[in-house]
C-alpha cells in the first residue's frame, strides 16, 4: 500500500525531544501556583444617595438642560423616560451610573409597597 497524504507526527528525534521539552514548560508554568486572588468587590449600600431627588417620574436635582447626571451628556437618560442612547452602551461609566439610578428607583418602588 502507498501512504496517501502527509505522514503525521515528527519525523527528527531532536525536533520531537524539543517541542516535548516546550509542552512540558507550559505544564509547569500553567500549575504554578498563582497569587491570592482578590476579594469580590462589594457593592455599595442602596442607601448611599447617588442622584438627589431622582423619581420615577422625576429627574435628579443635578440634571438640566445641559446636561444629565445619568449619562453626562445633554439629553436625558432617566431609565423611566428615555434610558441611554445606543452610542453611549459603550461608556461604561455611563453604564455603571445608569444601573445604580435603575437599583434607586426599583428600591423607591419596593420601599413605596411597604
Amino acid at each position: 500500500m502507498t501512504d496517501v497524504g502527509p505522514k503525521r507526527g515528527f519525523s527528527d528525534p531532536q525536533v520531537r525531544a524539543r517541542a516535548q521539552a516546550t509542552i512540558a514548560a507550559r505544564r509547569a508554568k500553567m500549575q504554578e501556583v498563582s497569587p491570592m486572588p482578590r476579594a469580590p468587590k462589594m457593592p455599595e449600600p442602596i442607601d448611599n444617595i447617588d442622584f438627589p431627588g431622582l423619581t420615577a417620574k422625576g429627574c435628579a436635582q443635578g440634571c438640566s438642560p445641559k446636561g444629565c447626571v445619568i449619562s453626562g451628556k445633554p439629553y436625558c437618560a432617566h431609565p423611566n423616560k428615555g434610558g441611554l442612547q445606543s452610542t453611549d452602551m459603550y461608556d461604561s461609566t455611563a453604564v455603571e451610573r445608569f444601573g445604580r439610578a435603575r437599583k434607586m428607583l426599583a428600591h423607591q418602588a419596593t420601599e413605596a409597597r411597604e
